[in-house]
């Protein structure tokens, strides 16, 4: 199950593209074109730019990263011996990300980043974000392949919107 992916360097938003739309990734199902996409218009940017933001990254393996019936012996065999408190938490991590159906993740820098070109200054906390994501109905959790980093389906746009929502609730100090 190879694939490619396109990425917007803009907003972090990525989608996937089947072999046969490699040539024409643009034909790929859910894949936008640059004058449709929301975040690249929120930032101000021509055709030309926009067109440079997407970009065309592959091969990679789009599937997931493991077996979720050998990563719940595993954790179960972890839960029956002594010592191995820290493999648990390593293989619970596991099993969410594997329980995510959501190809990437967005890293916690891209996020700010993008709530930059918004006046945002700050991020809410990891799992205060992820908790307000789910809330929304979007599949998410923490990113197994890297710690300052989200797993989810949402959009970047769904995830500023939902960290700009939990920052205005935050007392100022």
């Amino acid at each position: 199950q190879v694939g490619f992916v396109v990425r917007c360097s803009t907003t972090g938003n990525h989608w996937p593209v089947p072999l046969e739309h490699v040539q024409d990734p643009r034909g790929a199902p859910g894949v936008p074109t640059q004058a449709s996409h929301a975040g690249i218009r929120t930032a101000g940017m021509d055709a030309e730019a926009a067109g440079a933001a997407l970009s065309l990254t592959g091969p990679v393996w789009p599937g997931r990263l493991g077996d979720p019936i050998a990563l719940h012996a595993m954790a179960q065999d972890a839960a029956e011996r002594e010592g191995m408190g820290d493999a648990q938490k390593l293989l619970a991590k596991m099993e969410e990300d594997l329980s995510l159906d959501s190809m990437g993740y967005l890293r916690l820098k891209e996020i700010g980043r993008f709530l930059g070109l918004r006046g945002v200054q700050s991020l809410p906390s990891k799992a205060d974000l992820i908790g307000e994501l789910r809330s929304r109905g979007a599949a998410a959790g923490e990113a197994q392949a890297e710690a300052q980093a989200i797993k989810t389906d949402a959009s970047m746009e769904m995830v500023a919107e939902a960290a700009m929502h939990l920052l205005a609730q935050k007392p100022s100090v």
